[in-house]
């Protein structure tokens, strides 16, 4: 009696640990969530004092670096796959300064770059944004922070930790003003504890001898959403600034990773494998009158990361997904030369994505 006495003391002990801890770690996660405010400026390092002038053909990329991990054997834990950090520190290294070698091949006016860890587990606190900046520090450098995560003790094993990360923007042109604009996001609980802070970065460049502006505006919208409904409300606040800078007669271009098919054909081109559920069409005929999305469709920009890169399939019969999500909008006094204008191919080397590239001119 006394013995069982004793067990049921000692498992009484370990609930009430276990208790203690679940209680500890749900108030943690609680009190360091915040969402950082909208309409926040930003600081603009290493500003350019050349303006851009009509006319003139320039260059934009747009790269999700998906913070240095997707080497060809990384599969996410969120989409199905086994990996929930980078392999070592040496490979987020190996794979932010690839990126960076990538876009210095193509010499970009302006680079967009989403999924910038700067103090994260997931890539062993590597600050990539500090590498980019430094491998183009001729270009002037902002940087906004979209995941401010506490840690997550998931997988168990293996956790995915905290995470700091955000966009980057690099311009080799004058940027007059820049703000971070919140988007909507998801407040079901506890997924909001670990989400993004989704935001726009909103850049006015002033152009020579014009009164109007060149607007470039770097997204990264939501993916993980079921229904689509944070989707939905995200462009409807994308929407309304396109109305308002419709009105003042800028020129606009929107750019990065949209998490929506922006072909229409749901990767078809490229892949036979099913269509994930996270892959939904962008609703291209929602745009404000006046806007579209331009059709850089040579090779897919995105790989499905449930399993690692299929390095012996053949085309098609890769074992991965395939579609573009990442791109452009542009205004219709945006001229862009599409051939000029494509996916860099570079079999997801590193990154789950590829970049994409498109020149444009003012007129």
């Amino acid at each position: 009696m006394r013995f069982l006495k004793k067990i049921f003391k000692i498992l009484g002990s370990l609930l009430f640990v276990i208790i203690l801890i679940v209680a500890g770690y749900a108030s943690y996660i609680t009190l360091q969530y915040y969402r950082i405010e909208d309409q926040q400026i930003q600081t603009i390092h290493h500003n350019s004092q050349t303006q851009v002038q009509l006319n003139q053909e320039y260059k934009i990329m747009t790269y999700n670096v998906g913070f240095g991990a997707y080497s060809h054997d990384f599969s996410f834990f969120m989409d199905g796959g086994k990996d929930s950090v980078a392999k070592n520190k040496a490979e987020v290294l190996k794979n932010t300064n690839g990126a960076i070698a990538t876009l210095q091949t193509q010499n970009p006016d302006f680079i967009f770059l989403q999924e910038v860890d700067t103090n994260s587990t997931r890539s062993y606190h590597v600050n990539q944004d500090a590498l980019f900046a430094q491998a183009f520090a001729d270009y002037g450098h902002i940087h906004s922070i979209n995941f401010h995560s506490g840690f997550l003790f998931y997988p168990l094993l293996n956790p995915h930790g905290s995470v700091l990360s955000g966009l980057t923007t690099l311009s080799k042109y004058a940027i007059s003003t820049s703000i971070r604009r919140s988007l909507p996001v998801s407040n079901a609980w506890p997924a909001k504890f670990f989400d993004l802070d989704r935001a726009l970065q909103f850049h006015r460049l002033p152009i020579m001898n014009s009164t109007q502006e060149l607007v470039l505006i770097h997204a990264h919208l939501s993916a993980y959403d079921k229904g689509g409904l944070i989707r939905k409300q995200q462009l409807v606040l994308l929407n309304a600034i396109l109305e308002q800078e419709k009105q003042l007669g800028n020129y606009v271009i929107v750019g990065g990773d949209y998490n929506h098919d922006l072909i229409g054909d749901l990767g078809k081109p490229f892949t036979n494998q099913p269509v994930p559920s996270w892959v939904q069409i962008f609703p291209e005929e929602s745009l404000v009158e006046g806007f579209q999305v331009v059709k850089i469709q040579n090779a897919p920009s995105i790989r499905s990361t449930d399993v690692p890169y299929d390095e012996k399939g053949i085309g098609k019969d890769k074992k991965n997904y395939f579609c573009i999500v990442d791109g452009f909008i542009v205004s219709d006094n945006i001229e862009v030369n599409l051939e000029a204008s494509f996916v860099v191919e570079n079999e997801f080397l590193y990154s789950d994505h590829q970049p994409v590239c498109m020149s444009f001119t003012i007129k």
